[in-house]
């Protein structure tokens, strides 16, 4: 019992801070330092551990990897392959309310901070003549901007998931898979239960070919490092930094421009931010909780699955940051997932978990922002968004419970 209320002092630190509006690599580095005190870390311990995970091998990839994805993804925005994206699917789709929230979820497919702010003009351009209501527009492009998130190996939530769990992204990917293809069609189920059928407004140009064409241009980075993680085979780290190094030689952006992203994207707040992921987990793993949480709550009963369900949650809605509730919650949550052999159900279910308290959260970026751009209701969002959210909720508790069962 004294554990658990250690636990929840140094969640509920960590959660003040950033109330407070504190980095989230700060305020986890001092919950990391506080944790290791309140544990019972000595002064040598501590330091030891501070050193040891900045050197760790395992700390160095998940920060190449995140510093690679964000600099692939500024130079394809530079580049305008986003828009280019875009125009090519509207040309290719004929169905007008597919291509009013195709930007979206194609935007979706870069990781980015706010980003679906960047797809709300293209939702409102494509949703001409349909008569949508603000809320009904801040849905559509709120809920396709975040469908790939359970699944897509580019955005460090799922990275940070599969570095602090320790399982191939391949199997992740896997099981989580299934809850992106619900995602799209719980949202196009109330697209087309909500829009009529109507003539799209946005303008096409050019023949099948010249957009198919455009479209392969303006996606080839990625496309190159998915065939090299996963059909290659070769490590993401090396795979991502390929493409980025290609995409920085041939796309037609001013070599000063170039340079200007990659030091951007070389930013020491995420190094510092994805060091304190790795220091926190380390300090929990050498305090000795993970033994503690086991023999008080053990691996059976329902005492497990609420910890899965509420600790992921509870953090992702109070912070609303997409990865903050893997950092925070993974690796309490690492003695109930199993640290030889993680139970892969269990890590879908709680990644989930975390991912609903994000998209309902009050305070998520992307949410704020989209709301303010079309001037919409939060209340009346709600009421279209919880239905989705608790459907997707109640299949990965089933899922869940039918895996237990077996």
């Amino acid at each position: 019992m004294i554990v658990y209320l250690k636990l929840i002092f140094i969640i509920i630190f960590i959660l003040i801070l950033l109330r407070l509006k504190v980095d989230l690599g700060l305020s986890l580095f001092s919950g990391s330092l506080l944790a290791g005190i309140i544990m019972g870390m000595n002064i040598k311990e501590l330091g030891r551990s501070l050193i040891n995970v900045s050197m760790d091998k395992d700390t160095l990839n998940l920060i190449g990897i995140i510093l690679l994805v964000l600099m692939l993804g500024k130079l394809l925005k530079s580049a305008g392959s986003l828009q280019d994206m875009t125009n090519s699917l509207n040309y290719l789709i004929p169905e007008a309310r597919i291509a009013m929230i195709l930007p979206a979820s194609i935007i979706g497919l870069l990781p980015m901070l706010g980003g679906a702010l960047l797809s709300a003009p293209l939702v409102e351009e494509g949703s001409r003549g349909m008569r949508l209501s603000p809320e009904e527009k801040t849905f559509f492009n709120y809920w396709f901007r975040h469908i790939w998130e359970y699944c897509w190996p580019l955005y460090p939530g799922l990275i940070m998931a599969i570095t602090i769990v320790k399982i191939p992204i391949e199997k992740l990917i896997t099981i989580q898979f299934p809850f992106t293809v619900l995602a799209i069609v719980l949202g196009l189920g109330i697209l087309f239960f909500r829009v009529s059928k109507s003539e799209s407004k946005v303008s096409k140009k050019g023949s099948f070919l010249e957009n198919i064409f455009l479209l392969f241009k303006s996606i080839w980075p990625i496309i190159l490092a998915l065939v090299l993680i996963f059909i290659i085979k070769i490590q993401m780290v090396l795979a991502l930094g390929i493409a980025v190094f290609l995409t920085f030689l041939l796309v037609k952006i001013k070599i000063k421009d170039k340079f200007k992203i990659l030091i951007e994207s070389f930013s020491l707040k995420i190094i510092f931010l994805l060091y304190s992921v790795m220091l926190f987990k380390k300090i929990i793993f050498v305090s000795n909780v993970f033994s503690s949480i086991l023999n008080a709550i053990g691996t059976e009963g329902y005492a497990p699955i609420l910890m899965l369900f509420f600790t992921p949650f509870l953090i992702a809605f109070l912070t609303g940051v997409n990865h903050a509730y893997v950092a925070v919650s993974f690796p309490i949550l690492l003695p109930i997932f199993g640290i030889d052999k993680p139970d892969l159900v269990y890590v879908m279910f709680a990644y989930v978990s975390g991912f609903l308290g994000i998209l309902l959260s009050p305070v998520h970026l992307c949410l704020v922002l989209t709301l303010q751009y079309f001037k919409a209701d939060l209340k009346k969002v709600y009421k279209i968004l919880f239905l989705p959210v608790g459907i997707i909720g109640l299949i990965a508790f089933l899922v869940l419970l039918f895996a237990k069962i077996l």
